[in-house]
This record gives structure tokens, C-alpha cells and sequence, in this order.
């Protein structure tokens, strides 16, 4: 009873450290195990390492029964005193048809858990447990998860070199527990003290599995003994012609689509989750054909508009490229699988292109996500030279929430070998120099011009004083013309680098840039007129209107323009952190306007000073017998004749 309780309290302790927050699921391959199974026959088929900062520390072990009812698994933990967990969390049986996409948010309460403890002198303890909520009262022991898993035994030995926990998983039709249909993401986490105490951070998280893969053989060894080093030579480098070897990069595609123009099925060979820029819910399945010369390819999105996948001729860069666009997520949202051609970034750049030849196209829209799918010859007639062997080939990747043709909401880009599997993301085309224009203008914008129009502010305050006037001046007048020239450069990069038109830019961010540019270049030369500040009269009044106004709207619309910027960089590109940029360019806005305001309330206060100092001047001036105001009054009123 005692063991059970301290059990109950380590795993309240876990869950209120790790698992509040959603983890992200991790994609995991089988590799051949060499773990024996329960019974001391043969090794499990399949394997995986879970925790990447640790290889071996926690290992998930499985063969899928010749029933296909259910799976023989085991969790190794790589220690004889410690405790250790694996389970289904609630939140993922809902998710679990978006599998493999990485984005798969997993929370671990409520979950069904088998939980082993050893203590140490190897006696282990193992069951299932029903945990509903953080405290000890809501994470009991039950028998009622027999439905999805059972817990069958547990070994720590030193033969073993750790702990092993023996589960019977069961495959399951609905969203709960194991499939072999659908990758199945499962909780993990493992404390390193048999007195269970609080375990750290990192041991703990969610990863995915596809039951149904097969181990990658080791291919380092021949099929034939008998077949001579120069044949297995010749061999390879045939396979390696035709692009068709495979070095483990990637895990059997599941995936088997219907082309409706023939009514033939498509099958793949490969499969790679991908995750490049802003498109993080990305699948990619290919074959290459044993000549080496087609491919076949699917791509597949949590999209409910279009998505396409471009083969550009610069790595990362959408134009000038070949794509394939596709939707087809209802009868309002449809568009044609169909060849274009990418020959700028307006809508008049993306054009169907008939010189293009696809075979197989068609889209399958299922669950929220959308594929399209077709065959292309190493060249069709477009722009670009697939590279099927050797080298990687990029691609762009890029969907919209509508089928219309338009600016894409995400987009990225990858190298992908479709000979060995091994897939690389790569930065979008032109993100140095967004980031650059970006840190031009915010200085220009958030710093520089609004330090210069506070001083120019301040100079009206302070005309009691000539020489303090002068400095502000000065000031104001360099501030505003560095702040001019660092904004001439950002405009000059986006002018001189981006391709797209003003009106394509998202937000109005084009076109409020260059009518902020037009003002900010206007009001030098609107200084240079202005009349002589010594005389206050209607002239100077209008000007100082006029100049102050135009001032304020570029500097009002210029960080407008910034924060906007901000956002395309971090939502469109996912180059920066929004809401950090966001913090330091509002942080120095605010800092700028307080000092302002505290400057002037400051010069207020000493003008008001210095009025009531003259004032009593004049007073003993007028009464030098020390009179008192009171006096002087009557004397006036006196005088006047009001009294």
C-alpha cells in the first residue's frame, strides 16, 4: 500500500511538471530490435530510441501479432532503480489521423498509462492506471484499460542492463489506443530515483510510431555470400544510376492513392514528414522508377485551399520554378491538378504551363488534409531538370486556405535526395535581405525619426532659451537625416531586391511604404522654405501646421508599416519571432513618448517658474517700500476710478 501511494505521488508530481503543456509528438522509425520477447523466443521485430538527448536511455520495443489483433511491446529503461511510464494521452486519439505531421499536439492528462517501478534490488511492480487529473486521488490503479492495453509483466536484471516493462497493446478500430491504419503517438516519461521523485524536464514528451513499418536491413551486408565484391560493386552502382537505393533517410510510404482518369492505384516507396519555414504540417511520398527517369510524387497538407509543390531552378527560390497546384477540399474549392509556371510573384506570374507534361495527377482531401498527387519525367518540358540520384533536389512547398490563386498563407523550402531519402530544410530565397530592409526601417522608424520629432517638439517649448533651442535644433535636424538615409536604404533593399509588386504585399505594406517614403523625403525640402523662427506671425503658424502634421503621419503610418513588417516576416516567412520584435520596437516607442512627456513637463514647470519670478521682479520694481501685492492692487483699482 505504501509502495502504491508513493507511486501515485511521483506520478502527480510528473504530471504537474511536464505535462500541463502540450508536447510535440515525435516521428519515430523502426529499427531491427534485439530485445527478447516475453516468452525468451525471439527478438521483437521493431524498436525505437526515444529520447534523442540519451540514445538507448528509453527504448520502445514491438512485434504486430500474425492476427493483427493486437501488438507485443515492451519499454526498456536503462537503469535498476528507477520508475518509468508509457500511455495513450486523450488529446492524441483526436489527432492521430493527422499522423505523420510533427505538428501533433499531445497533452498526457487524461491518459491510460502503464507505469513500472523498480526499486533496486530486481522486484518490479508494474499496472495500469487511469489518470484523470493532477492530483493523487485522480491517478488510480484500474483494470479497465484492458480494452487498450495490459500490462503482462516486468524484468531488471543486468543481463537485461536495465528494466523492462512487458504491454500488450490492442488494436483498436476507433481513435483510442493502437492501428496499424494510422500512426500511434503515445506518452512517455521515466524518473531516475526509485524513490520517485520529481524526474527532469526532458524525461518526459510524446512520440509517434507506425506499427505497420518493417525494420531497415542493413544493407552493408550482400544478399548472396556467394556473389563476388565486383558484382556487388557493379550492383550498386547500377542501383545508384537509377536513383532506387534507399539508405534508411526515410520509412516505408503507407500511402496508396486512386487516379480517377484511369482508375489505377498509385503506390510509394518512401515517406518523409517534412518541416521547412512556416509549412510545418508537410508529407512528402515519392518513387523513382527503375529507369531513374519519372517520378512519382505525393504531397500532403492540413489545408482546406490550395497547395503546391515547385521545383525551382535556384534552391529556395519560388521564381523561376516549376510547380504543381492542386485543391480539392469540396465543390466550392476545387482547382485542377495542373503544371505552372512560376515567372514572378504576382498573380500574373503564376501561369498554367502547357509545355509541362504530367501523368497520374489527382487530389484526395480527407480529414482537413489535402493531397495531390502525379508522375514527372526527369524533363517535361519545363524550366528545370529533376535530379533524381547523387545530389539533392530543392522544392518549394506553399498552400493556401482558398483554392483561388493568390498569396499563399505558408510556405518553405527543402532539399530532398530521392535516392537516399535524406531530406534538409533551406532558408526561402531573400530572407537576408528582408531581415535586413526589416532592421533598417525599424531603426529608421522606431528610433531615429521619433528621437528627431520629439526634439523638434521640444523647440517650441523652450524658445526662452536661445541656446537650448539651437541644440534641439540641431538635433532634430541631424536625427532626422540619419533617419532619412537608413530609411532610404531599407526602401532601396526592398526596391532592388523583392519581386513582388506594391500591391502584392500583404497588409498594405507596399503601398503605405511608399507613401510614408514620399513624406519622409518631402520634409527636408519643406524645411528648407520655412520662415525665420524670430518672427511669430500667421506665415510661421501655417508652416509649423504644416510641417509638424505631414511629420506625424509619416512617423504614425512609418511604425504602422514597421509592426505589419514584423508580422509577414514572422507569419509569412517565419524568419523571426513576432512577438519578441513586437516587445522591443513597442518597448522603445513607449521608452521615446515618456521621455518626451517627462521633458516636457520639466520645461513647463520651469517656464511657469521663471514667470512668477519675473512677475515678483516687476512687482518690487513698482513698490520699492516692500508694498504688497494686496497694496498694489488697490492702488491700481484706485487709480482706475474703481474705488
Amino acid at each position: 500500500m505504501a509502495s502504491r501511494t508513493r507511486l501515485r505521488t511521483a506520478v502527480a508530481m510528473l504530471l504537474m511538471a511536464t505535462m500541463t503543456s502540450r508536447a510535440r509528438a515525435m516521428v519515430k522509425f523502426c529499427t531491427r530490435s534485439d530485445l527478447p520477447r516475453q516468452d525468451g523466443g525471439d527478438t521483437f521485430d521493431c524498436m525505437v530510441d526515444v529520447v534523442d538527448e540519451e540514445p538507448g536511455k528509453y527504448t520502445f520495443h514491438w512485434t504486430v501479432d500474425s492476427s493483427q489483433e493486437f501488438v507485443e511491446s515492451a519499454v526498456h529503461l536503462k537503469e535498476n532503480d528507477a520508475w518509468f511510464s508509457l500511455g495513450f494521452g486523450s488529446s492524441c486519439r483526436s489527432d492521430r489521423a493527422a499522423y505523420p505531421f510533427t505538428t501533433t499536439q499531445c497533452a498526457m492528462v487524461p491518459a491510460i498509462a502503464a507505469i513500472a517501478q523498480v526499486n533496486g534490488e530486481e522486484q518490479v511492480s508494474a499496472g495500469t492506471y487511469n489518470v484523470t487529473g493532477f492530483s493523487t486521488s485522480q491517478i488510480t490503479s484500474t483494470d479497465d484499460a484492458v480494452e487498450w492495453m495490459e500490462v503482462t509483466g516486468g524484468e531488471s536484471s543486468d543481463e537485461l542492463d536495465g528494466t523492462v516493462m512487458y504491454i500488450t497493446l490492442k488494436m483498436v478500430d476507433g481513435d483510442t489506443g493502437a492501428s496499424l491504419d494510422l500512426g500511434t503517438s503515445m506518452n512517455f516519461a521515466f524518473g531516475n530515483s526509485g524513490t520517485l521523485s520529481m524526474h527532469d524536464p526532458s524525461n518526459a514528451g510524446t512520440f509517434t510510431v507506425e506499427m505497420a513499418s518493417e525494420p531497415e536491413e542493413d544493407e552493408s551486408e550482400p544478399e548472396d555470400d556467394s556473389q563476388s565484391t565486383e558484382e556487388q560493386v557493379q550492383e550498386e552502382g547500377e542501383n545508384e544510376e537509377h536513383g532506387a537505393s534507399f539508405s534508411g533517410g526515410c520509412s516505408p510510404s503507407p500511402l496508396t492513392v486512386s487516379v480517377d482518369s484511369t482508375g489505377d492505384s498509385l503506390t510509394f516507396e518512401c515517406r518523409q514528414p517534412l518541416s521547412a519555414g512556416t509549412m510545418e504540417d508537410v508529407v512528402l511520398d515519392w518513387t523513382v522508377s527503375e529507369d531513374g527517369n519519372s517520378l512519382t510524387v505525393a504531397v500532403s497538407a492540413r489545408t482546406d485551399g490550395y497547395l503546391a509543390i515547385g521545383f525551382p531552378v535556384q534552391a529556395g527560390s519560388m521564381v523561376p520554378a516549376d510547380a504543381v497546384i492542386g485543391a480539392c477540399s469540396s465543390e466550392e474549392e476545387t482547382l485542377e491538378v495542373q503544371p505552372y509556371k512560376l515567372s514572378g510573384y504576382s498573380i500574373n506570374g503564376v501561369e498554367v504551363d502547357d509545355d509541362q507534361v504530367i501523368t497520374n495527377p489527382g487530389c484526395v482531401y480527407e480529414d482537413g488534409i489535402t493531397t495531390i498527387f502525379f508522375t514527372r519525367e526527369v524533363h517535361n518540358g519545363g524550366q528545370v531538370e529533376l535530379m533524381l540520384s547523387g545530389e539533392g533536389m530543392p522544392l518549394i512547398v506553399a498552400s493556401r486556405d482558398s483554392s483561388a490563386l493568390g498569396r499563399h498563407d505558408s510556405q518553405g523550402a527543402v532539399e530532398v535526395n530521392f535516392g537516399t531519402g535524406e531530406v534538409e530544410e533551406q532558408a526561402v530565397a531573400g530572407s537576408s535581405s528582408r531581415k535586413n530592409h526589416g532592421i533598417l526601417m525599424a531603426v529608421a522608424w522606431i528610433c531615429m525619426l521619433p528621437l528627431g520629432g520629439a526634439a523638434g517638439k521640444l523647440i517650441r517649448k523652450l524658445r526662452i532659451s536661445l541656446c537650448i533651442c539651437r541644440i534641439l535644433f540641431y538635433t532634430h535636424a541631424t536625427l532626422q537625416v540619419l533617419g532619412l538615409i537608413i530609411a532610404t536604404a531599407g526602401f532601396a533593399i526592398a526596391v532592388g531586391k523583392f519581386d513582388a509588386g506594391i500591391s502584392d504585399v500583404p497588409y498594405g505594406h507596399g503601398s503605405i511604404g511608399v507613401l510614408v517614403m514620399a513624406l519622409t523625403f518631402f520634409q527636408p525640402m519643406n524645411a528648407l522654405v520655412r520662415p525665420d523662427a524670430a518672427i511669430l506671425n500667421t506665415r510661421r503658424r501655417v508652416w509649423e501646421f504644416v510641417h509638424a502634421g505631414m511629420g506625424k503621419s509619416a512617423l504614425l503610418l512609418g511604425a504602422f508599416n514597421v509592426f505589419t513588417g514584423i508580422h509577414i516576416l514572422a507569419v509569412d516567412f517565419g524568419e523571426i519571432n513576432e512577438s519578441v520584435w513586437v516587445a522591443l520596437c513597442a518597448g522603445s516607442l513607449c521608452l521615446i513618448v515618456f521621455s518626451r512627456d517627462m521633458v516636457e513637463k520639466y520645461c513647463d514647470q520651469e517656464i511657469f517658474l521663471q514667470q512668477q519670478s519675473c512677475h515678483q521682479e516687476k512687482e518690487h520694481q513698482a513698490y520699492p517700500d516692500g508694498e504688497d501685492s494686496a497694496s498694489a492692487n488697490s492702488a491700481e483699482r484706485l487709480m482706475k476710478g474703481e474705488v
